[in-house]
């Protein structure tokens, strides 16, 4: 996207320091388009402030971006637009030239506080806009935000349909022209096993959902690295939040991989919140002689670390290269030849050929100017040098380098034995062994060089083949239902190898349907809003919404979904629930009695857990469609399904498990009539008269993160009172018709 002068317009929405770089930093600003007529009105609120502040005439001069994120896109740290980053009063609350802000139905001059958010404070996207202006070069140009941002905020909150979604948006076409999308999000999804899995599915869609509203299938998105949260961390064995944080900063640092038109900008020597004494102002700003401790604070940028965010955005925006990290680091051992590319550790937003150079290497290392790195390391150590990249346009951008040169070693499985999920005799299966270099907590094997594995299968049934990269498949002998088999895998790269046996369950042919929830990607969900709606085209075997998936042993095999009824802070008592939609396919047409089974891990002494099975048929209608109530004001009851559009819809049976608490297997059998889909719902809730009942713990914001990112995000004791685990859900044929 090389940029042509204009008007840059940045919305902040209520819809819903700096690293060195080389030469040629400052783009040159070139000749203005002819204007165009154009149907934009400025607010009053923009006319009355000056001609700064004035929508141009001409859309094509009235830039728009949409700021999406938590608290560092809304402002890291509060009241940071009075106070600096040495505590002093030092106020920038005047409006920013040329930049504009959309609030409450019109444009305005955009200053800081832009975003009214749990902590008001200086705002990432008023210093982006003054440093795209200025790279831009053009005073024509004008910046108009938009911002959508709120501390605290997961993903699920910005899908369409939900909150922080800044929907309306096309509306605003009339007024300007929209140049991008800049995120800056992420931090909340880290503290949960489930949170961060389906990260990468959220954002994607988010992309997808914003192009098409605006019909701009090439819209920019540019994301920006959480605090100090690099991408190309070395993994720590065993560590969740290694994990968890290093599976979103990956996901963000590689959105160039996924989509088109897509950047990304790093942290690294962004100031943070630290420790700090603040001397406090009256409201006129004369010194009241009293001071306030400042903790140190290292989610948050501070005023100079947003600042440099901010630049960073404009520069990625305008196409500027940028190294995703700082340093970029390389694994190697000794006298083994290193064969990397550097290419994958630049984002650049029109993907241009890159140039790049090296300096300050050892001896036995060389940078070539298209990004191969060659060598052969000669001990254990670490080895440094300088990386420089250039585009086409002459941009450019430095970083520093590391070649982490360790011992080699063999891979070695975790345990000695695994488990799998069922497979039905006579149909077709894959599974695998589950391993990720990055995924060091979840993963069943560890090898810390990032070589490559091989696997192969050392004994085991016939029909059961394991592929080099570890896919098993087959499908299972009809004399082998009922019985339990096992195979022994072998995993092996250069510098040895280890073994380990696997077992599963062979189920009869009866079995219509089977999910054990046995390991995170196999927990296939989708973020709905607050009512699902189904129809002929949505996915069958898959839950709806995301649901909450717990891991209380810390074991991969031993993960169950959760559901408990909302209470304590959020719609007392109100009614939650999940739903999935089992393909009617399975059945194979045949009517018959069917028997659906679950096993429970325990129900809350308060919980209302109700299950309820419909059989669905949506016919060729496209308007037919079935509605399911996932939260609301209900208690001890299921939640509300209704049909729409001509679908057919019948109640086959429920059950509320309020008074079966102990844990053990559960069934409930139901009728099916030979045609169309079915449908379950579990539903919990709680009533009012029970609130009291339940054991709160309350939390300071520290201690509930410290303790989500060592338990996984396990519920605390009010999901013991008011929820249930459930696993292991099946639908047998019991007799056929």
């Amino acid at each position: 996207m090389k940029t042509t002068g204009l008007v840059v317009a940045i919305i902040a929405a209520s819809l819903g320091g700096m690293e060195a770089v080389g030469k040629g930093e400052e783009k040159p600003a070139q000749k203005k388009p002819k204007a165009e007529k154009s149907d934009a009105r400025p607010s009053t609120d923009a006319k009355a402030a000056g001609k700064d502040w004035e929508i141009p005439k001409d859309r094509k001069n009235f830039h728009i971006f949409v700021c999406l994120g938590q608290s560092n896109m809304a402002g890291g740290f509060k009241e940071s637009h009075l106070y600096n980053d040495k505590g002093r009063y030092d106020p920038v609350t005047d409006p920013a030239p040329r930049v504009l802000a959309y609030r409450a139905g019109g444009w305005r001059p955009a200053a800081h506080p832009l975003v009214k958010h749990n902590k008001v404070s200086f705002s990432l996207p008023i210093p982006f806009a003054k440093k795209y202006l200025q790279l831009l070069g053009d005073p024509a140009v004008k910046v108009g935000l938009v911002a959508s941002a709120y501390g605290g905020k997961q993903i699920g909150f910005f899908v369409k349909g939900n909150a922080m979604y800044p929907g309306n948006l096309a509306r605003l076409k009339k007024s300007g022209t929209f140049k991008g999308v800049l995120w800056h999000q992420g931090e909340s999804n880290t503290t949960g096993v489930g949170r961060y899995v389906s990260f990468k599915d959220n954002l994607l869609g988010i992309v997808r959902d914003i192009r098409s509203d605006l019909d701009m299938p090439a819209l920019p998105f540019v994301t920006g690295q959480l605090t100090r949260m690099a991408s190309n961390s070395i993994p720590q064995k065993d560590h969740f939040g290694s994990e968890s944080c290093g599976t979103i900063t990956r996901v963000l640092a590689n959105i160039g991989d996924y989509i088109d038109q897509a950047a990304h900008v790093r942290s690294s020597n962004c100031g943070l919140c630290v420790e700090h004494t603040r001397h406090l102002a009256d409201d006129e700003g004369k010194p009241t002689g009293k001071t306030m401790r400042m903790p140190n604070n290292t989610i948050h940028f501070n005023r100079s670390g947003l600042t440099t965010m901010g630049h960073r955005y404009a520069r990625a925006i305008l196409d500027y290269p940028s190294f995703k990290n700082n340093p970029v680091r390389l694994l190697a051992v000794p006298g083994r030849a290193i064969n990397s590319s550097l290419v994958r550790e630049v984002s650049d937003l029109s993907r241009d050929k890159l140039t790049f150079t090296g300096k300050e290497l050892p001896g036995w290392l060389t940078v070539k100017p298209a990004g191969s790195v060659s060598g052969t390391p000669p001990a254990v150590g670490e080895y440094k040098g300088r990386l420089t990249v250039t585009d086409k346009s002459g941009w450019v951008d430095k970083s520093d380098l590391i070649v982490h040169v360790m011992a080699g070693a063999a891979p070695v499985f975790n345990a000695d034995a695994f488990k799998r999920s069922p497979v039905i005799a006579g149909l077709k299966f894959s599974n695998g062994v589950r391993y990720g270099f990055h995924k060091t907590w979840s993963s069943e094997l560890y090898e810390p060089n990032n070589d490559k594995l091989t696997f192969s299968k050392v004994d085991g049934p016939d029909w059961l083949t394991v592929s080099p990269d570890g896919v098993f498949s087959g499908i299972p002998a009809l004399s082998d239902a009922g019985k339990t088999v096992t195979f022994k895998v072998k995993v092996a790269d250069v510098d040895g190898s280890d073994t380990a046996r696997y077992s599963m369950k062979v189920l009869g042919k009866e079995t219509v349907w089977f999910d054990s929830f046995d390991y995170l990607p196999d927990i296939r969900s989708m973020q709905v809003d607050e009512t699902f709606k189904l129809n002929a085209q949505s996915p069958r075997d898959v839950y709806f919404p995301g649901v909450s998936v717990h891991n209380t042993k810390r074991e991969i095999s031993d993960l169950f979904i959760g559901i408990a009824a909302n209470g304590y802070k959020f719609r007392k008592g109100s009614l939650k629930s999940f739903c999935i939609l089992v393909d009617g396919r399975r059945f194979g047409g045949k009517a018959g009695d069917c028997r659906f089974g679950f096993r429970q891990y325990g129900i809350g002494k308060n919980g209302h857990v109700i299950v309820s099975i419909y059989s669905v048929d949506f016919g060729k209608s496209p308007e037919a469609a079935v509605t399911v109530q996932r939260e609301g004001k209900l208690y001890a009851v299921g939640a509300p399904v209704t049909a729409r559009g001509g679908a057919k819809l019948r109640k086959l049976a429920e059950k509320n498990y309020k008074d079966t608490p102990k844990p053990g297997f559960q069934e409930l059998g139901f009728e099916y009539g030979g045609r169309g889909d079915v449908l379950l719902v579990f539903s919990a809730s709680i009533k009012p008269e029970d609130l009291d009942k339940i054991t709160t713990v309350k939390l300071s914001r520290s201690q509930k993160r410290k303790e989500q990112r060592a338990t996984g995000g396990v519920q605390r004791p009010a999901f013991k009172e008011s929820g249930a685990d459930l696993d292991d859900f099946s639908i047998t044929r019991v007799r056929k018709r």
